[in-house]
């Protein structure tokens, strides 16, 4: 499948899940229990995460809700560019996978990268943002501007690029998971069970204004 590159580490999928799938996705994604991630305020949350490695895994192996998001996530990856994949390495491979949620008039967060460690190896780390609703929303620090990603679309995006969730007037519902060298499945999934990871702070003209709800 091929998708649009929006710009350099930035790529957006169109019709990347079935309808069907969609529906059966956000079903899943209400039923999980979240928690407050950083933000401005106290409307954007996460669940806990699943397709670990490693010590990890034993958290969540062979339930069924860890089953349908690896299902999930080898969808969704069947569908990308094999010259965006063959960034996470020669075999790149789905983790931590988890459910994103934004209360109604959530603000945007302040922009980051979503790199672990050095930016080097950020460039070997990729970002999947799976929507399964309307007005599903990315702040990207190079277009200084908000993307909308549709219900079924997928956005892709490299460890290194500097971006913030989206601000929400609506309760919204999104999948996400990371795509990462196999070499580096246990050690990301070491932070992605004990929330160690840290967004790394990206200098963004965003960031030193005042977060708008809804904007």
């Amino acid at each position: 499948m091929c998708g649009e590159v929006l710009y350099d580490g930035v790529w957006y999928y169109e019709n990347v899940l079935t309808l069907n799938r969609s529906r059966s996705l956000l079903g899943m994604l209400l039923s999980l229990r979240y928690k407050h991630i950083e933000n401005p305020d106290k409307c954007r949350l996460q669940s806990q995460s699943y397709c670990l490695y490693g010590h990890a895994a034993r958290v969540h192996k062979g339930s069924g809700t860890d089953e349908y998001m690896n299902t999930v996530c080898s969808e969704v990856m069947s569908r990308l560019d094999s010259s965006v994949l063959a960034i996470a390495g020669p075999n790149p491979t789905a983790v931590g996978g988890r459910g994103l949620y934004s209360m109604p008039g959530c603000m945007c967060q302040l922009c980051h990268q979503d790199c672990v460690g050095s930016i080097k190896r950020s460039k070997k780390y990729l970002s999947v943002l799976v929507s399964v609703q309307e007005h599903t929303t990315w702040w990207s620090c190079r277009l200084c501007e908000l993307v909308s990603i549709r219900t079924c679309d997928v956005l892709v995006f490299r460890g290194d690029v500097g971006h913030g969730g989206g601000p929400y007037d609506k309760a919204n519902w999104r999948f996400f998971f990371n795509i990462v060298p196999k070499t580096e499945c246990v050690d990301m999934s070491t932070h992605a069970k004990y929330s160690t990871e840290r967004i790394s702070l990206y200098t963004c003209a965003h960031n030193r204004k005042v977060c708008i709800k809804g904007k």
